[in-house]
């Protein structure tokens, strides 16, 4: 599996990956408040030369597996906080072998819907305070590879660790300031990590298994005087700015990202012999990492965000079937694949198409997702102390709204955790106060699937439709959905009419 729940490789964004457009290693952006909308030449030493290859464009015409995803009707489902026993577990992994979940320094395996334990991080870093879990890949029990944060802001220093089995760690800015990482990524019996930093520039290093010698084209022999910041006093930056990086089953070591901090997406190719090529992937746009995932043989798939998912086979780059929204996924090596949408949905690639299978009946915003079998896990939180909550997904209820809907509604959005609790939305209230129908609706504060919310009750579909054609006219990018819902013990605010 190779996610990005708050890897360090994904802050790139923040600092290395100047045309990305946010750091995956958080969840989706916050929710918002009212009225705002809602916001992811030391080891360089390559040749000069960016070698075209013949892998292909992956703007070019989609293949004939690119078939459009099947209308099939998926289950709906609903949340079920995962915590057994005294355990509150903060974030859910698949790897191969054992379900994983972490809860501060620890991690442990779901067995029987119980939590055992694993192994730990280390709890402090000494003179900069807790650690806390980031990322978790690999096999278990014995080639299990974490990745852990220092909680001071300041002084992150990312570090992979071969948590069970033998192995060493590597840490990105040991010291404390800007430090980054990407991986892991498996080739034969070594484990490997990029990392960057801002005093050591680029490195590939092995913590696992017999040391590799991998390097990357130098930044200050490849791009532009004046492309990439800080080259006088950091000559080891890359020119590829790493955002993902991993190896295919059959050892394909790639890293992606944009070059000398221009838009667009290029991909640095090393073969099994360590010479590295790159390849221009898409001319333009910007591009938020999601993960990197193996496959079977010579093959790997790699996740953007608002970009179609990239499918590497036998040295070719393709595109899989567009699924809008994707904001996490999961894998284990070979497949299938597995993607969480920001409209709830839940789906997973197979025969050439995207199957819908489960669809959550509200928005979520996902850190990881996991599959265990058919057992589906997702965990949710912005690493705020008290955010983080796994979940398991369980039959429930559709929100769909049909004709026999006894209670419509309308949901407006998601409300920020900044928000005090008695807050009674006004610019939400005045744009409402014009609606003709003002005297029939009602605003409500509520909670659902550990989010707070904020809708409407309405007396009938045609009010409903009403509103939410009103509220796309006079508030800002705003998505009312009608739903056939009722919220338990809302908190009801007044609404002045003719205002």
């Amino acid at each position: 599996m190779r996610l990005s729940p708050a890897s360090a490789s994904a802050c790139a964004a923040q600092a290395l990956l100047l045309v990305l457009a946010g750091c995956p290693s958080d969840p989706p952006p916050a929710p918002r408040k009212d009225p705002a909308p809602p916001a992811s030449a030391a080891n360089a030493t390559a040749s000069a030369s960016a070698t075209p290859s013949a892998v292909a464009s992956a703007a070019a015409a989609p293949s004939a597996s690119a078939a459009a995803a099947p209308a099939g009707p998926a289950r709906p489902m609903v949340l079920e906080e995962f915590h057994p026993g005294n355990s509150h577990p903060e974030r859910v992994f698949s790897i191969e072998g054992a379900l994983l979940v972490s809860e501060r320094e620890k991690i442990g395996r779901v067995v029987d819907g119980k939590v055992e334990p694993v192994a730990a991080i280390p709890k402090e870093t000494p003179g900069a305070g807790p650690n806390s879990v980031r990322g978790v890949w690999g096999k278990y029990p014995d080639r299990i590879d974490v990745e852990y944060h220092n909680d001071n802001g300041r002084a992150p220093m990312p570090t992979l660790m071969a948590l069970t089995g033998k192995g060493s760690s590597f840490t990105a800015a040991p010291g404390g300031g800007w430090g980054t990482l990407a991986g892991p990524a498996v080739v034969g019996e070594s484990t490997l990590v990029f990392g960057a930093s801002g005093f050591t520039g680029a490195e590939i290093a092995t913590i696992r298994g017999p040391r590799l010698t991998r390097s990357t084209l130098a930044a200050s022999l490849y791009c532009k005087p004046g492309e990439v910041p800080g080259l006088d006093y950091n000559p080891g930056k890359a020119a590829v700015d790493v955002a993902t990086f991993a190896a295919t089953g059959a050892g394909t070591l790639i890293a992606f990202g944009p070059i000398c901090g221009r838009p667009g997406l290029w991909a640095e190719i090393w073969d099994s012999a360590g010479k590295s090529r790159r390849v221009e992937v898409q001319p333009k746009g910007s591009f938020w990492p999601i993960g990197v995932f193996p496959g079977k043989g010579d093959e790997l798939w790699a996740a953007f965000s608002g970009h179609p998912v990239l499918h590497y086979l036998d040295g070719k780059l393709d595109e899989l079937p567009p699924l809008d929204g994707i904001n996490v996924m999961t894998a284990l090596p070979g497949g299938p694949l597995y993607a969480a949408t920001s409209s709830g949905g839940i789906h997973r690639f197979e025969n050439g198409a995207w199957q819908h299978l489960a669809q959550l009946p509200w928005p979520t915003s996902i850190a990881t997702l996991a599959v265990d079998g058919d057992e589906i896990y997702l965990s949710t939180g912005n690493n705020a102390p008290g955010s983080n909550k796994v979940y398991r997904l369980i039959p429930g209820a559709s929100t769909a709204f049909t004709p026999a809907c006894k209670t419509p509604f309308v949901f407006l959005y998601d409300v920020s955790a900044d928000n005090d609790a008695k807050f009674t939305f006004p610019t939400t209230r005045k744009a409402l106060s014009s609606f003709s129908q003002a005297s029939e609706i009602g605003l409500v504060d509520f909670h659902e699937s550990g989010v707070r919310r904020l809708g409407l009750t309405v007396p009938s579909k045609e009010v409903g439709e009403a509103v939410m054609a009103h509220v796309v006219a006079n508030m800002k990018d705003e998505h009312p959905k009608l739903l056939c819902y009722e919220p338990k013990a809302p908190r009801k605010i007044e609404l002045k009419t003719g205002k």
